[in-house]
This record gives structure tokens, C-alpha cells and sequence, in this order.
């Protein structure tokens, strides 16, 4: 790893013991860090759909880290930028199990992070599968990538319905 990722790896791990009680698999923020901003903490891309831009290692919108009630004059420090997109996908977790009545799976929660969870149940109402999603099979790929190259022995953070390792 590089020292940048080894930064990230050991914020992820902390801030998944203190405030999330060990909920994330550490693989998995690795690999939304790793598509969303290729581990540039600095990164900031404009969304010209939305006339915002995103913000960071999560590529945090700032409206998104005010609807959940976080100072966003932070983005740009490692640890808030990480606690911030960790809580929007346990919220967005929380959200689809609700919604969908059952776990999402790991690509409909992928998903969400980049289209919202409306944009995950539109998808869901039109039969739409989000496994061919270009976004869910880069994630997918980073995921396998970080999980066999950290040492994971097995996901317990969520129940998988594919065979996604």
C-alpha cells in the first residue's frame, strides 16, 4: 500500500470501531474511496447534472453532508471526509433494507452511493439489474481487489446474494 492508503486504511478502521461499531468491512470503503477519488484526499469534481460539486476521498456532495447534519467547511481533512460517506451508506443501507423490504444487495447499495437511493428503486421498479452498472462493476472489481489484498477471510458486514468474490 501506499502511504496514502495506509492513511486511509487505518482512519477507515478506526472510525468503523468508534462510531459504526465495526458495521463496514474495511475492503469495502477502500473501494469507494479508490473509484470515487483514486486516493487523492484533495480530489473535487464538479456535477454539472446537479450544479455541485463533490468533495474529497468519498467525492462527499456538500448538500449531502448538510442533510446529515455535518459541518461541510471540513471536507477536505481525511477523517471527517471518510465519517461523512460512511454514514451516508449505512444511512442508504438503512434506507433500501427499509424500502425493499428485504437487504439490499451489494450492487443496489453501491448504487445508491452514486444515484441515490431513489434513483436504486427507480431502477428496481423498472426491473432494471444495477449489476451491469459501469459505476457497481468498478466498485465490484476495487472491492475483490482490496478484500483478497488485505487479508479478509470472510464478509460478515452484510449478507451477499451474489457471488461477488
Amino acid at each position: 500500500m501506499t502511504p496514502i492508503q495506509r492513511a486511509v486504511y487505518a482512519a477507515i478502521v478506526e472510525l468503523n470501531g468508534n462510531q459504526f461499531n465495526g458495521w463496514f468491512d474495511p475492503a469495502e470503503i477502500m473501494a469507494f474511496v479508490q473509484i470515487e477519488s483514486s486516493f487523492h484526499p484533495n480530489a473535487v469534481r464538479y456535477e454539472p447534472s446537479l450544479n455541485e460539486s463533490s468533495y474529497g476521498l468519498m467525492q462527499v456532495l456538500l448538500s449531502t453532508g448538510k442533510e446529515f447534519g455535518h459541518d461541510v467547511s471540513n471536507m477536505d481533512v481525511l477523517a471527517d471526509n471518510l465519517f461523512v460517506g460512511m454514514k451516508v451508506l449505512r444511512a442508504y443501507f438503512d434506507q433500501l433494507k427499509s424500502r425493499l423490504g428485504r437487504d439490499p444487495y451489494y450492487e443496489e447499495w453501491c448504487d445508491s452511493y452514486n444515484r441515490g437511493v431513489g434513483g436504486v428503486l427507480h431502477e428496481e421498479r423498472l426491473g432494471r439489474d444495477t449489476a451491469d452498472d459501469a459505476y457497481v462493476i468498478a466498485w465490484l472489481s476495487a472491492f475483490k481487489y482490496w478484500w483478497r489484498n488485505m487479508g479478509m477471510a470472510s464478509v460478515t458486514t452484510q449478507t451477499i446474494k451474489r457471488d461477488v468474490i
